[in-house]
């Protein structure tokens, strides 16, 4: 029997956290306990078995559906900051004020 893997549950989350507040791969990955190569494999296996199902979750294999939930959740935590920040910046252009905090830097963006 193999080793167990390091793909648990609370370790995507810790990732995906770190992902969601705008932190890159390499912090996210080591947030999570693992190099960057691992979260690039992890995302490209997942990112394959999705592909393969027609990215319908439920039609991945249970051998890659981890992987599979795994790339989905970086992706969308991506995304989810993503979007954050162009809301930031919309709101910035309309004069309105915001306060952004990120886990790199703190911000204080006023508007008059």
């Amino acid at each position: 029997m193999g080793r167990p893997s390091k793909l648990v549950p609370e370790r995507i989350a810790r990732i995906v956290e770190a992902l969601r507040a705008g932190a890159p791969i390499t912090v996210a990955s080591s947030r999570g306990g693992i190099v960057e190569s691992t979260y690039h494999e992890w995302a490209a296996r997942g990112g394959a078995a999705l592909e393969a199902a027609d990215h319908d979750l439920e039609a991945v294999p249970a051998t890659h559906r981890r992987y599979a939930e795994f790339s989905e959740s970086v992706t969308r935590a991506r995304h989810d900051w993503e979007l954050g920040r162009l809301a930031q910046i919309q709101l910035s252009g309309q004069g309105r004020p915001f306060k952004e905090t990120t886990t790199r830097t703190e911000q204080r963006v006023i508007k008059d």
